[in-house]
Order: structure tokens, then C-alpha cells, then sequence
């Protein structure tokens, strides 16, 4: 599987900001995690799973995803 954007949208007006993303299906989702670091220097790891997928969103700031394909689940490098 190949990781994709998801780009979503917004309106404003005098009463705030809507922040939508009405192309994401959100049905398969089991779990919702929110993570704010201390610090941005500090790098996350999440470990991979064979049959889970990951979805994330930033609220504010940014963030790197790096993905390593794995070779072998019995014997992973």
C-alpha cells in the first residue's frame, strides 16, 4: 500500500473557521490518538503493524513521516 495526502478545506466567516476534509473515510478507523510533544526537536517512532494502518492530521506546526517498507515480518532488519 502507498501512503497518500489527503488534502482537506476550510470557510471562513464572521463567526471562526470551519476545518473540513470531506474525502477522508473515516469508517475503518478503531482508534483516534492527539500527541503534542514538548519539544519539536523531539522525533517520534511508531512501530508497524502487519495488518494496521495509520492515518494522521496536524493542527498546528508540522511534521515528517518516514516510512521504511519491511522485507521480512518473520525476521524484520
Amino acid at each position: 500500500m502507498e501512503p497518500r495526502l489527503i488534502n482537506g478545506n476550510y470557510h471562513s466567516d464572521q463567526r471562526g473557521t470551519l476545518l473540513y476534509n470531506n474525502d477522508f473515510d473515516a469508517s475503518l478507523i478503531k482508534r483516534i490518538y492527539i500527541i503534542e510533544n514538548e519539544s519539536p526537536e523531539f522525533i517520534r517512532g511508531w512501530q508497524g503493524h502487519q495488518i494496521e494502518q495509520r492515518w494522521f492530521s496536524v493542527f498546528s506546526g508540522k511534521f515528517k513521516i518516514q516510512l521504511i517498507k519491511v522485507d521480512n515480518w518473520e525476521k524484520p532488519l
